[in-house]
């Protein structure tokens, strides 16, 4: 079995995934057998068996990755100076 990569889009994201080859059943390669395989399935039949989809229903690839989004550093900066607003503005109210 040979391993895949994958590009998956986000709204903000832009992930690579490694994903195994070949996995029965999973027509739309994303290396999960799930509801979203049957749809595919169902709108183009010659993807591949129904049984295949049936007998790896909730089957992962051991190399699927999940992404988790990371905040641009503009976010980071911007939360920190807020931060260091407020604890000037807390500073000069108790010296009052």
């Amino acid at each position: 079995m040979g391993i895949d990569f994958e590009l998956i889009y986000g709204e903000d994201s832009l992930t690579l995934a490694a994903v195994a080859a070949g996995l029965s059943g999973d027509f739309n390669g994303d290396g999960n057998v799930d509801g979203t395989d049957f749809l595919a399935w169902q709108r183009d039949p010659s993807l591949g068996s129904l049984s295949d989809w049936q007998n790896n229903f909730g089957a992962a690839s051991a190399l699927s990755a999940s992404a988790s989004a990371i905040p641009e550093p503009t976010a980071a900066m911007l939360s920190a100076v807020a931060l260091l607003g407020l604890c000037c503005r807390c500073r000069y109210l108790s010296d009052s």
